[in-house]
């Protein structure tokens, strides 16, 4: 069972945007940001422009110089054995330190051997090993803030300090990834309305089974967690586990009408309205 890591248009409506007040918000991590894939849109772009100069700075680093001399290994085996000839060879660096040109040639064929694995889809462990290095240290230094939609932090403010609600965010990455990327955001760090975050280790979001981990997780009646997400087949999941779920309407992204007469559907998040059932009941 995955555990939760705890952090101090024009399509037909359904319904309407007012919802029972909810004792948590769960978040699908895709209606936050203002981007499609974090890797084409963020962390590939950011890759192709740093990998040199962050080489560069790390190169006499124990683990660099192993993943560089693992990189050579399978570049080789690429290349001869697999009978890839489009595939550059990473360059034997000469022992002669003095000699700048080694190195830069060494450098140049290996740059050269990462950008053919993006190219070809074929990124190997430690192209990755090195990616994921080079990512998690441009939220670090914030060379690298992530994009959210203009609602996201007014709605969250309001939903945490006026309401009282909780508010998690659920998403496919891995927990340091979302520790951080939810920290470094153009909207400044989200963690500050959150009451924690639900990593990849809860499953995948088109899996019911994933929901079922998530109200374990948060201990609440599944009637009683309002889940929002701009994916009908994530809202499909979520229902099934007996969640509320209302879509949110992003650009870019096209919901099937199917789903947005099937579900409480809004554009914005300042138009959701709740309704507090328990003061209706009284009166």
């Amino acid at each position: 069972m995955a555990t939760l890591t705890k952090k101090e248009s024009s399509s037909p409506k359904s319904n309407s945007d007012s919802v029972a007040k909810p004792e948590a918000i769960v978040f699908d991590l895709q209606g936050i940001l203002r981007c499609d894939d974090l890797d084409t849109e963020v962390f590939i772009p950011y890759i192709r422009s740093n990998t040199k100069d962050y080489l560069k700075q790390y190169w006499s680093d124990p683990e660099i110089i192993q993943i560089v001399q693992n990189l050579r290994t399978q570049s080789i085996d690429i290349h001869y054995r697999r009978d890839r000839d489009d595939c550059p060879v990473v360059e034997d660096e000469e022992d002669d330190e003095t000699n700048a040109d080694n190195f830069e040639s060494c450098l140049c064929s290996l740059l050269q051997f990462l950008e053919w694995q993006m190219t070809n889809k074929q990124e190997t462990v430690d192209a990755r090993k090195l990616h994921k290095k080079m990512i998690l240290e441009g939220l670090d230094t914030r060379e690298i803030t992530i994009p959210v939609y203009e609602d996201v932090q007014p709605a969250l403010n309001k939903w945490t300090k006026k309401f009282k609600i909780k508010v998690f965010v659920l998403g496919s990455l891995e927990e340091i990834f979302m520790d951080k990327v939810l920290a470094r955001t153009k909207a400044g760090n989200l963690h500050n309305w959150l009451s924690g975050f639900l990593d990849s280790s809860f499953g995948q979001l088109t899996d019911s089974k994933t929901f079922s981990n998530v109200i374990a997780a948060l201990n609440t009646k599944p009637t009683k967690i309002l889940f929002i997400t701009n994916s009908g087949k994530v809202a499909k999941a979520a229902e099934k586990c007996g969640l509320s779920v209302m879509l949110i309407e992003r650009p870019r992204v096209r919901i099937r009408e199917y789903y947005t007469t099937k579900f409480p559907t809004v554009t914005s998040l300042s138009t959701i309205a709740f309704i507090d059932t328990k003061k209706m009941s009284k009166d």
